[in-house]
């Protein structure tokens, strides 16, 4: 009895634990996806323009069509290489900037707790 207990006491926190983390994934790629379709449909107008060196492209890259700029999320529709400069032309992902802060703050929040485990789940 004692140990079928444990067993699914182990199974919901781990359950719980996990269940954080297929959210946040399955959340990023509806954004992801969302942005994509998005910005499919818009004229180069109606895009954000960001003009970066060489340099300043490669270390923002933060994927095969995202930069990461300043901290912030910048999904990119599309890409035009000169001789020293790269134009950048997409969206700020303010969704996507929401998800990973509410991610970070579970980390955060998960890590600095300190609390002892109460006696009662000590003796299983």
């Amino acid at each position: 009895m004692k140990k079928s207990l444990a067993i699914l006491l182990v199974c919901l926190f781990l359950a719980h634990f996990a269940g954080v983390y297929v959210y946040f994934f399955v959340r990023l790629i509806e954004i992801r996806v969302e942005m994509k379709t998005a910005m499919k449909a818009m004229p180069d107008v109606a895009l954000q323009k960001r003009v970066l060196t060489r340099e300043q492209y490669q270390s923002a890259l933060a994927g095969e069509d995202e930069l990461n700029i300043n901290g912030h999320m910048f999904d990119m529709a599309r890409v035009i290489f000169h001789e020293r400069s790269v134009i950048v032309l997409g969206l700020e992902d303010h969704d996507e900037d929401n998800l990973l802060v509410f991610l970070k703050e579970a980390e955060r929040r998960s890590s600095s707790d300190k609390k002892q485990i109460p006696t009662a789940f000590t003796y299983f």
